[in-house]
Formats: structure tokens, sequence, C-alpha cells
């Protein structure tokens, strides 16, 4: 089967890091972005690794391309929800796909159709290929956004589940992401009121987070309080040690995966509220 759901493409993706580092793009939304745990990057950074972070932005991605990028760590394969394969991002010159990204349309994917199950088929297949290639992932269990504060009320294991199926000798790496104020903080009620079901509804979710990244870069240059970013990065820990080294089965495989990222991930990200 043909991978169509996105193509990293290196030279592509090392011409947009030249060019956000230019514009200093983090600098364009926020006071500071600090990252905090860089030398766990660092730490057997050859080995295979499955990084789980908490989910507050569509920054999160952005600010962990951007801090791999900066500290010369192999870019993981990124699965995104479907809205972030926009033509408005790829006339703008940013194409996720050829940055890592590969998407999945969580809508389509819950239904019991003969396009859901291809979907479903393809996703597998891709996730698989990138595991058996020995490719990074960067996985948001979480799956949307959550508010501050919230984390992990919600946990999907479906990437996880088929990831952990083929791994074996690979790196769980823990992430956590924070804001003082998330760019889309004050459009999150308009685009919690949109779908991506009707046309209207899709103009509520869309538009609005679109307007948020348009908006913020105009509210810093006049002076408005935007805030930092925070990434605060665990240590990578082998998979046998989660799991117990003659532990295999696939369902305690991901239940101690699930427990693990749950607990470490709360754990870095109070350590960012607790500056």
């Amino acid at each position: 089967m043909e991978n169509t759901l996105g193509e990293y493409d290196p030279e592509y993706a090392q011409k947009t890091f030249e060019r956000a580092e230019r514009i200093k793009f983090d600098k364009r939304y926020f006071e500071k972005f600090i990252v905090s745990g860089n030398e766990n990057l660092l730490n057997k950074k050859d080995r295979q690794r499955m990084y789980l972070a908490n989910h507050l932005s569509h920054m999160d991605p952005a600010l962990a391309w951007l801090n791999f990028h900066r500290e010369g760590i192999r870019m993981p394969m990124i699965p995104a929800g479907i809205n972030l394969d926009q033509d408005f991002l790829k006339n703008r010159d940013l194409d996720l796909g050829r940055l890592g990204a590969y998407f999945i349309d969580r809508d389509l994917i819950k239904k019991d159709t003969p396009e859901a199950i291809a979907h479903k088929k393809e996703v597998i297949y891709t996730t698989r290929k990138f595991i058996k290639d020995g490719l990074d992932l960067l996985v948001f269990p979480e799956g949307g956004r959550k508010n501050e504060g919230e984390l992990f009320h919600d946990y999907d294991e479906g990437i996880l589940r088929i990831a952990l199926n083929k791994a074996k000798n690979i790196d769980i790496v823990p992430v956590a992401f924070a804001y003082d104020n998330r760019v889309e903080e004050k459009f999150m009620p308009i685009v919690r009121r949109g779908n991506r079901e009707s046309q209207l509804g899709k103009i509520l979710y869309y538009g609005a987070d679109a307007l948020s990244f348009i908006v913020r870069p105009i509210a810093k240059a006049i002076g408005c309080n935007v805030g930092n970013a925070y990434m605060n990065i665990g240590e990578p820990k082998p998979l046998s040690k989660i799991t117990g080294r003659f532990n295999f089965s696939k369902d305690k495989r991901v239940e101690a995966v699930k427990k693990f990222s749950i607990e470490e991930i709360g754990r870095l990200y109070e350590e960012i509220k607790d500056r």
C-alpha cells in the first residue's frame, strides 16, 4: 500500500527551519520559548524513540519541531488531525506533511464505511512502516487540544497500540507543554462552537483557529501580554524497563506505557507550573 498520509522531506524541512529562525518564529508568538530537559534529548539520541506529550495548542508540535531542529535531533513523525492538512498553509509554504506530519481524519475513522476502513488500514500501515524503518514518533494521546491543567481526561490508545505492536527496542520520552497564554486561548470558545460537519461549523472551527494565529503577532507587536511557552522533556526510558523485560503482552505494554506517560507528563507539567 502506498503511503498518502504525508511524506517527510528533509531538504524542505531544513529550508523551513532556516526561514523560521530568520523570522524568529517563536518570538512572533511568545515573549520566550523556555525549554527544560534538552540534555535528555541528547542522551542516547541514536536510539529509536516514541515521544508522548500532552496537547494544549497547535503550537505544541510546531515548538517541538523547532526545538528538535535547534538541537540537531532527528525529527519524529507526528500523527496529526486532518484539520492541519490545509491548502492555506501549503500556499504559505508550510506543507506540514513534508515537515513530518501524517494526517488522521478522526471523524472518518470512527465510522464503519469502506472509506473509513481503508483510512484505518492506511494509518496502521503508515505507523508500522515508520516503526519498522527505525523512525521516531511524536504522539499526543489526548487527541484534541485540552484546557490548561486538565491533563488526560481522555487518552486515545490508537497510535500507541499500533506502534507498540511492532516496537521492541525503543525508548519512551515524556514531554510536557504549558503556556502563560495560548495562541488560541481567546478563540477557543468559538472553535468549540464549530464543527467539521456543516459548512457554518467548518467556518467557525477553522476560521477561529486561523484568525488566532493571524491576530497573535499583531497583539504582541502592540504590547499585549502574550507570556511564555514552555516545553519540559523527560528522560528517555527503554520500553523493556517500563513493561518489564519479559512482559511482552500487547495489552499490558499499552497499559504500562499509558500509566508511565500520564504520571511522567503530569510530573513534568507540574515542574513548569511550580516555576
